[in-house]
């Protein structure tokens, strides 16, 4: 009787030991899923934040020429 509860004990710790492991596993898997939709956003802050710079430049050089022309007009 010993040996069997022994042995009951032990499947008992050994599903314990699954049921924890799993949970280790899951959590790995949320976690690279944060971190991969935290990925995608920086991207997308990156991206945005060229465009921005580019369309700064090109109205830096659009400027001038509208105030040259105003000048020229008065």
């Amino acid at each position: 009787m010993r040996r069997d509860e022994e042995g009951g004990k032990e499947k008992r710790e050994g599903t314990r030991w699954r049921e924890k492991r799993w949970l280790l596993v899951l959590s790995c898997f949320w976690l690279k899923g944060g971190l991969e939709e935290i990925e995608k956003e920086e991207e997308e802050e990156e991206e945005e934040e060229e465009e921005r710079e580019r369309g700064g430049r090109r109205r830096m050089k659009e400027k001038p020429a509208e105030t040259v022309e105003a000048f020229q007009a008065a």
